[in-house]
């Protein structure tokens, strides 16, 4: 192997102990400034999320699948804002902020101490029991809750490309309430979802 390969092996070698450092971190309660008694990880291919009731936080991974490059700390950091801004559109209420995550001599903190070592998404837990996979369980989606699905994602390809002709022409346009109005409806699909995120949030 040349320097250059050698240079690079150590690399990866040191940023997948940092990775692995980073998850030992977050897997642990007391890591969290708003005091957690549990934590729940979740694994996926590009992400770890931990489920820190009644936070969740989203790190992404450093890896490039070629259809997605979150290989640097500013790669992630800007997928991390662009997860925030698209998801909003949705779920304002869910999709919180955008922490990082610091590193010093003692260690990862949430503190503002030492550099910026990683990035997270800070969202708002869901509650239990009205996830897709929990109600198709339950028998609990047919045609008619796919099609308003369908219909309030169409909504919101629309507001976009609206925004985004609107932006160029100089103007500004707003697509939150068509949005909105997408999800008010007196589904029995719908209603306990929102009725229990009110809840959450208060």
């Amino acid at each position: 192997m040349d320097v250059a390969g050698r240079v690079r092996e150590k690399s990866a070698s040191a940023e997948d102990r940092q990775s692995q450092e980073l998850v030992s971190f977050l897997g642990v309660p007391a890591s969290y400034p708003h005091g957690s008694r549990e934590v729940r990880s979740i694994q996926t291919h590009i992400s770890w999320v931990f489920v820190t009731t009644p936070f969740v936080f989203k790190v992404k991974k450093a890896v490039d699948l070629g259809f997605l490059d979150f290989s640097t700390l500013e790669k992630r950091r800007h997928f991390c804002q662009r997860e925030l801004e698209l998801n909003r559109r949705l779920c304002p209420s869910v999709y919180l902020d955008i922490v990082p995550i610091y590193k010093s001599a003692s260690g990862f903190s949430f503190k503002a101490e030492g550099e910026i070592a990683e990035y997270s998404v800070k969202m708002r837990e869901l509650p239990g029991g009205w996830f897709l996979s929990e109600l198709l369980v339950k028998r609990l989606v047919g045609e008619n809750e796919i099609n308003r699905v369908i219909s309030c994602l169409r909504q919101t390809g629309k507001a976009e490309d609206q925004h985004r002709r609107e932006f160029r022409a100089g103007g500004a346009v707003r697509g939150e309430d068509d949005i909105a109005g997408c999800l008010r409806n007196d589904s029995p699909f719908h209603k306990p979802v929102l009725r229990r995120e009110r809840k959450t949030i208060s």
